[in-house]
């Protein structure tokens, strides 16, 4: 009898045992989230605007000087309905296009919306969206703004120096091209000033003095001697004065210096730059572009503005040429947000 009890007990406890660990499986297992994952912030707009009705026909008149000169009727009509970006999804992106000849030049502009959206549900779609112009920025050679959300480190750390907005390269090439010209310009300064600390070990040698100074008057460093010979070619070069009307806003900073150069906007939208880049033609005229890009939410509006001058002119106005831009840009902005 004492061993057939030993037994029953046994298989009581064994009974307790299993009971416990049945019990133990409606509970969350390790790693389970308890509450659902947070979705980020979906963006404010879920649609975009139609881009060819987005220019209202005082924009275009002031911005397509030639286009009220246009006799045909149908072909003027035409001109102000421009002609819309064949896009694959207008859901995401649309945009149109403009353009009218003059007797002084050709104008052409567009219009681009882009709406971004995020496929990650932990980056809201502005922040995707911040990401997105801020590589646009970079590639426009100039530095974006912090941003509260967060552009992410690659894409900042691999844009311009913030004292150098205006990096953009001559004839029309991009602003992250031209960011690399400057760069070289940069080095080549540096080989300037070794070669000064170099020659200045040995001070009590004039040969050594005279040829530093060539090296000076070459590069067209500050410290030329000012009292050239008469006659003389020892003008420096980085003096030339630019052509009238403005010239390349990357080189020599004459523009940058009256606030024209190629810079981030801190008073449209979200985020904005300007990108105004100057191209030969001809060897007499030069073709202007002026670009602006501003973020609202999640999404991108690209303005493109050029002016190509007919025959031997001069470089279009600059100051003209932002201000008209810098106007429509406004004007969507606040139609966006209305």
């Amino acid at each position: 009898m004492g061993a057939t009890g030993a037994a029953v007990l046994l298989g009581v406890l064994l009974s307790a045992c299993s009971g416990g660990s049945d019990d133990d499986g409606g509970q969350a297992k390790p790693g389970q989230p308890e509450t659902p994952t947070q979705v980020a912030e979906p963006g404010k707009y879920d649609s975009l605007p139609e881009a060819c009705s987005s220019v209202d026909q005082d924009a275009l008149d002031s911005l397509l000087p030639g286009i009220q000169a246009i006799t045909d009727e149908v072909q003027r009509e035409r001109a102000y309905a421009g002609a819309a970006t064949a896009t694959y999804d207008t859901d995401r992106r649309v945009g149109c296009r403009w353009k009218a000849e003059s007797a002084r030049a050709t104008h052409h502009l567009s219009v681009d919306f882009e709406r971004v959206v995020s496929y990650d549900a932990a980056v809201s779609d502005d922040d995707r969206a911040e990401d997105v112009y801020a590589e646009k920025a970079v590639e426009a050679g100039l530095t974006p703004a912090a941003p509260s959300g967060g552009v992410s480190g690659e894409v900042a750390g691999s844009s311009a120096s913030p004292e150098e907005p205006g990096a953009s390269g001559e004839s029309g090439e991009s602003g992250a091209e031209g960011g690399s010209e400057d760069g070289k310009s940069r080095d080549g300064g540096s080989k300037d000033k070794g070669s000064q600390d170099g020659g200045s070990q040995d001070r009590d040698s004039d040969d050594e003095r005279a040829n530093r100074g060539g090296v000076q008057e070459s590069t067209g460093r500050a410290d030329v001697d000012p009292s050239p010979e008469p006659g003389g070619d020892d003008t420096p070069t980085g003096d030339a004065s630019p052509p009238a009307g403005g010239g390349d806003p990357g080189q020599g900073g004459q523009e940058g210096a009256e606030g024209l150069a190629s810079r981030i906007l801190d008073d449209l939208g979200d985020s904005a730059f300007l990108d105004d880049q100057v191209s030969q033609s001809t060897s007499t005229s030069h073709n202007r572009t002026v670009t602006v890009v501003f973020r609202t939410s999640n999404v991108i509006v690209t303005i493109q503005y050029d002016d190509q001058p007919m025959g031997a002119m001069q470089t279009p106005d600059g100051k003209e040429m932002q201000d008209r831009a810098r106007q429509l840009a406004d004007r969507l902005a606040d139609k966006l947000d209305g």
